[in-house]
């Protein structure tokens, strides 16, 4: 019994320290992680202010930066010069960096590359570039040893779209009480994830309407932008604006007859397999509707294949053909 008891004793501290020691790792990749993250405000901060020496201070004494030129520049001293004559020309400046990749090499040793996005004030335009840093920590604090910019990529569609993933799948609903509607609808990618492909089915007292939704990217406004065409011969487009766990489709289209109509249809994520809907500010003919009051959608379950495929049977709320 008390080799049984040593023993126990003996695992119990075994399992205590290793506790301990996740629980200091955790604490210290928390910490490297909130020490790089200020260094990199530090140069948003220092690049907005047209703060050449401050900014130049991030890198360490014998650093060095070679821009999309490709000019190397060596030492602190000669990137605060550099800087201090780019800021010179031009005002209005500011710079956003969002973290793309982060490598632990070592305690001291960090490789991280980060999308650039120079905004300026005085034309509005911005200038993207990917921004690859060796980090190394000297006496406590991270610097730069070496930072070298390229030219980013431009997104693409799909990747502008990406954010609509949630969308993805079959939706349904139960009759509404108080709105009195019922909606189906099934979403999906096209070819190369380009364009997301959305059909849905309203069914109500008074209402009983197919469409055809396609949602893409238009680069001329910056914007998600879709296309509606209705089983009654209306169509629309709507400008899609993301608010935290919602998102805003601004709609303005023509009904059959000629009038116009307008609406903001509002998405709200409520989880990975809820979202709500609802129809604020409606308009036809330039007078004002009552709001759609809100509705829950429910993602259902992804139909499985019979075991012989023409007996495949597709689910009764498919609005695809």
């Amino acid at each position: 019994m008390q080799r049984f008891l040593i023993t126990m004793s003996a695992a119990t501290l075994l399992i205590a320290a290793a506790a301990a020691t996740a629980q200091d790792a955790a604490n210290a990749s928390q910490g490297r992680a909130q020490q790089i993250r200020q260094l990199l405000d530090v140069l948003e901060d220092s690049f907005g202010r047209g703060d050449a020496k401050r900014l130049s201070a991030c890198w360490t004494a014998g650093g060095d930066f070679a821009g999309q030129s490709n000019q190397r520049i060596e030492g602190r001293e000669n990137i605060e010069k550099t800087f201090r004559g780019f800021f010179a020309t031009r005002k209005n400046i500011t710079l956003k960096l969002h973290v793309a990749s982060l490598r632990i090499a070592s305690d001291d040793l960090v490789l991280l590359d980060a999308n650039s996005q120079v905004k300026l004030g005085d034309t509005g335009k911005t200038e993207d570039s990917l921004l690859s840093l060796v980090l190394v920590k000297r006496d406590g604090r991270w610097l730069i040893e070496r930072a070298r910019e390229t030219d980013a990529p431009a997104p693409s569609p799909a990747q502008h779209l990406s954010a609509l993933q949630w969308m993805v799948g079959d939706w349904a609903d139960n009759v509404s009480p108080q709105a009195g509607l019922s909606i189906h609808s099934t979403c999906d990618w096209t070819a190369n994830r380009n364009f997301l492909i959305r059909k849905y089915k309203i069914e109500g007292k008074d209402v009983s309407r197919t469409g055809t939704e396609v949602i893409g990217w238009d680069p001329r406004t910056q914007r998600i932008h879709s296309w509606v065409f209705d089983s009654e011969g209306g169509f629309g487009e709507s400008i899609w604006v993301q608010d935290g766990n919602r998102w805003l489709a601004s709609y303005r289209g023509v009904r059959p007859d000629g009038s116009d109509v307008s609406a903001t249809n509002i998405f709200t994520i409520v989880d990975a397999s809820t979202v709500t809907i609802q129809s604020n500010d409606r308009t036809v003919g330039g007078e004002r509707q009552p709001n759609v009051p809100e509705v829950t959608i429910k993602r259902q379950p992804t139909a499985k294949p019979a075991a012989n495929p023409a007996e495949r049977v597709q689910p009764p709320h498919q609005v695809l053909p």
